[in-house]
């Protein structure tokens, strides 16, 4: 493979906004594999006879020793226009090396908690949060909604480039000197941990992502953690459903941020026009600090749905199966005359004292004699069949 082959490899991935580029060798072909900002992936293929030509030429551009396997080695490949800067890993596999590169972006700008647009409040919230020792903040959005963005600010604000800090993830956006990069494996966390480190960072990806991340912040480290979330009290809800005790959680759990770009609006006038810089959107902010009111309001919130699922099981206990009749008046050939309904379902129930919401009652009028299986469904985790028998008056 000709240097020119390589080199267009990167100018497709370039022009195209790719952030990774991973080649891995097939039985039969080489895939070269291009990974989006987006999530979306592009593939082609070459003939696996041009590999050994790769091999050699990325060799002599790279400066790379033969079998040299290596984890994110800072790169530059000229081109015609500059430098293409990038951060490559080589992984030995059963069909041959596999090759990833991180490319960095040509343009970086990086900006601190006061560029961002956030209210002097929320601006001394989160420094505070960063001169923890220890626990867990969380940075919200939707998707390319900036929350890398604040991220790198809260990096800058904790000197995270001088301590000893950990990225466990796919990739960084921006790759930053002072950063140890790992993937996001048990290995690794388990490496970090028995490691003196001071910083973790980390994308959430998935509950086992949340749940190492708290796991760490309990350890004595300040975790630092970017998660998909279009507000923070959907993350909150993340939070609670995650299987861990709510005191490690409420105890490690340091603020959360959440953010959407909008565009900015402005008012054209004569005066303003001209001086209009380039600027078109606006980072919207939200911050949920952990103070202790949030920590007693979320802790009386989720005992009081212990004590309300513990009333519906004993509801669930004592009306399974139980018969519920209704006399209905019949014509010829015992024709029911009208139909029983969920409303006269739940007033029959009330008479007997308990009270259960028509809604919550899953059933069809029910217009013929006999007996009829009725779900009544309380939350989503107690569900349960009654008995509505209909008989002639």
């Amino acid at each position: 493979m000709s240097k020119k082959i390589i080199s267009n490899i990167f100018n497709y991935a370039s022009q195209e906004g790719a952030k990774d580029i991973i080649i891995e060798k097939l039985p039969k072909k080489i895939n070269i594999n291009y990974l989006f900002p987006d999530k979306e992936t592009r593939s082609f293929s070459l003939p696996a006879k041009l590999e050994e030509d790769f091999r050699k030429n990325l060799q002599k551009v790279l400066a790379l020793a033969p079998d040299d396997l290596v984890t994110q080695k800072y790169c530059k490949l000229k081109n015609k226009t500059g430098y293409f800067n990038f951060y490559l890993t080589i992984l030995s596999s059963a069909d041959g090396d596999r090759l990833i590169i991180n490319l960095i972006p040509k343009k970086q700008k990086l900006f601190s908690l006061r560029q961002l647009g956030l209210k002097s409040s929320d601006v001394k919230a989160l420094q505070a949060a960063a001169q923890r020792h220890s626990g867990l903040i969380l940075i919200s959005s939707p998707d390319n909604q900036g929350k890398s963005s604040t991220l790198y600010a809260l990096l800058r604000e904790i000197d995270a480039f001088n301590r000893s800090s950990y990225f466990l993830g796919e990739s960084f956006e921006h790759y930053l000197d002072g950063i140890n990069y790992l993937a996001d494996t048990k290995n690794n966390w388990n490496k970090v941990l028995d490691l003196d480190s001071d910083v973790i960072i980390t994308e959430i990806t998935q509950e086992k992502s949340l749940y190492n991340a708290f796991l760490a912040a309990s350890s004595g480290r300040l975790v630092l953690a970017t998660i998909k979330a279009n507000s923070v009290w959907e993350v909150m809800l993340t939070v609670l459903r995650l299987n861990l005790p709510l005191t490690l959680k409420l105890n490690s759990l340091l603020l959360i941020t959440g953010q959407r770009i909008v565009p900015l609006k402005r008012t054209k006038s004569k005066s303003t026009r001209k001086k209009i810089n380039n600027r078109q959107d606006i980072g919207l902010f939200e911050v949920l600090n952990i103070s202790p009111a949030i920590k007693k309001f979320i802790i009386k919130k989720e005992k009081d749905k212990k004590e309300e699922l513990r009333k519906y099981i004993q509801i669930k206990k004592e009306l399974e199966n139980k018969i519920i009749k209704f006399k209905v008046k019949t014509g010829i050939e015992d024709k029911v005359f009208g139909s029983v309904t969920p409303k006269q379902i739940s007033e029959e129930l009330k008479k007997i004292n308990y009270i259960i919401d028509k809604k919550d009652i899953k059933a069809e009028n029910i217009d013929k004699l006999g007996f009829h299986e009725v779900k009544i469904v309380l939350n989503k985790e107690v569900e349960f069949n009654i008995r509505v028998q209909l008989i002639k008056e």
